[in-house]
C-alpha cells in the first residue's frame, strides 16, 4: 500500500525539535510536537492551544492524569496514522486492554478517527495497527 507523501513527512516531525513550538508532557516523557497537527486533530487540543489558558502561554501541556505509555501511542497515532504496541507478546493478557485503554484516551482528547481504530482492533489485536 503506498502511503501519502505528506504524512511520511508529518510522521518524521514527532520529536523534531528543529521546527515543533509545542511540548506533550505526561509524566516524566515529553514529545516536542507541532500546533497544527494537534489542532486539526482534536478540539480538545484546539481549545487548550488557542484559548485562553495556560497551556496556549507556555506552549506546553501536562496531562498528569494520563499513562505516558498510553500517550506515546496516541502521539504515534497523531504522526502517523497508527499506532505500534511494542515490548508486550499479542498473548499476553494485558495485549486487549491497552486497546481500551487507547480508546479512552481517545475519547477523552476527541481524537474519534484514533478512538475507531481502537475499538476495531479491541477484540482483534494486531502487532501494527494501521
Amino acid at each position: 500500500m503506498a502511503c501519502d507523501p505528506l504524512r511520511l513527512g508529518v510522521g518524521k516531525l514527532l520529536n523534531d525539535t528543529k521546527l515543533s513550538h509545542f511540548t506533550v508532557r505526561c509524566g516524566t516523557r515529553e514529545w516536542a510536537a507541532h500546533k497544527l497537527v494537534l489542532c486539526v486533530q482534536s478540539e480538545y487540543f484546539d481549545c487548550a492551544i488557542h484559548g485562553d489558558f495556560k497551556e496556549s502561554r507556555e506552549n506546553l501541556i501536562e496531562l498528569h492524569e494520563d499513562d505516558p505509555e498510553i500517550v506515546s501511542y496516541m502521539m504515534q497515532w497523531l504522526y502517523a496514522n497508527y499506532y505500534r504496541i511494542s515490548g508486550r507478546p499479542r498473548t499476553s493478557s494485558l495485549y486487549p486492554d491497552i486497546h481500551v485503554r487507547v480508546y479512552e484516551l481517545a475519547d477523552k482528547y476527541l481524537l474519534h478517527e484514533l478512538k475507531d481504530l481502537a475499538s476495531r482492533t479491541i477484540a482483534m489485536p494486531d502487532e501494527s495497527l494501521r
